[in-house]
């Protein structure tokens, strides 16, 4: 009877599962580049997509509400990585949270202080 009464409480409450890790959208149109970041996050165990442009990382990130962290190449035609991280984040508007990596050549000045203004958490 007491092992009853303390159970009572517990009844009618969702079983505890793990926080699912949040998947990666890899943005490059580098194919080495995108292989070896894919290599990368199959090591580390995380769910990943690829894409080439930023017309289809925007497309991908409408369609799937798993994806919280962009890697995103900073040299892309059409929409530099900057400027998807931004277009990213004012289409979702804070539905979710998105981590942005940017992936660079080389990294200046003008790359770091561009990361820290669209508050990138790391360059590669």
């Amino acid at each position: 009877m007491a092992s009853q009464a303390l159970a009572a409480p517990l009844q009618g409450l969702q079983s505890f599962t793990e926080p699912k890790t949040p998947a990666v959208l890899v943005v490059n149109d580098d194919r080495e580049c995108t292989a070896s970041c894919a290599r990368m996050l199959e090591d580390l165990n995380y769910d990943f997509f690829c894409v080439a442009t930023a017309r289809e990382a925007l497309e991908r990130l409408g369609r799937d509400s798993s994806i919280q962290i962009l890697m995103v190449d900073l040299h892309m035609p059409a929409m530099d990585g900057f400027v998807l991280i931004d277009e990213a984040r004012a289409r979702l508007g804070g539905s979710r949270p998105l981590a942005a990596v940017v992936i660079a050549n080389e990294l200046t000045t003008d790359v770091a202080v561009r990361s820290l203004h669209v508050e990138a958490v790391d360059v590669l």
